[in-house]
């Protein structure tokens, strides 16, 4: 993700925003914080903040695919990840530690989440500022279909630029 959002901004000279769902907004968050200087928002879907505690079975499948990648990835990927990938004992960064690691204030952050996620405990997927917490309801892979997710997205997406390109009074 880190090299598709270098990418990004190297072909538009934007800033990047980033949205990710579930463990995907876990990994979103550590480019955010490796980023801050391309990377100007994190909206998160259900994602752990908090903690990495999620259901087994879903930790389960996400150290499963992260082997696959670690194993089946690009040699130069390889390179540039280090020794270990996250969710792997060899994981050298300190995301997955407990601790809430935030981007600096440049990067506008946002969290979505709902008491009902089913999968992520709801407390995990807050931001430690609660004006940047968004309470849905649905259920964890529901976020990424509601109705009201999107709108909460758009007026963020909207405030971003707006805080990026204030309008002449």
């Amino acid at each position: 993700l880190e090299k598709t959002v270098e990418e990004a901004w190297t072909e538009t000279r934007r800033p990047v925003h980033l949205i990710g769902h579930s463990l995907g907004g876990f990994v979103a968050r550590k480019v955010a914080l490796r980023r801050p200087d391309i990377v100007t928002q994190l909206i998160s879907l259900g994602s752990p903040i908090q903690a990495m505690e999620a259901h087994p079975a879903i930790m389960a499948a996400a150290r499963f695919v992260g082997k696959r990648v670690e194993h089946f990835g690009p040699d130069e990927s390889r390179a540039r990840r280090g020794p270990g990938i996250c969710l792997s004992n060899r994981c050298e960064c300190r995301a997955g530690g407990g601790e809430v690691l935030c981007p600096p204030p440049s990067v506008h952050r946002a969290a979505v989440y709902s008491r009902d996620d089913g999968l992520i405990h709801w407390r995990n997927c807050l931001e430690p500022e609660p004006s940047l917490n968004h309470e849905v309801g649905g259920t964890h892979i529901g976020l990424v279909f509601n109705p009201h997710v999107y709108r909460i997205v758009a007026n963020l997406l909207a405030q971003a630029a707006a805080a990026r390109h204030p309008r002449a009074a």
